[in-house]
């Protein structure tokens, strides 16, 4: 198993995931975004 964490700002996490998914043909299925904001 291999585990990597992206801290990105704004949307880029979700983007890169889009660009991943094109390229491999499909959205991997252990593949996880999580949006966090921050107060202040």
């Amino acid at each position: 198993m291999i585990g990597i964490l992206v801290l990105t700002h704004e949307d880029l996490g979700d983007y890169m995931i889009r660009c991943a998914s094109h390229v491999v043909g499909m959205k991997p299925p252990q593949l996880l975004y999580l949006e966090c904001f921050s107060s202040g």
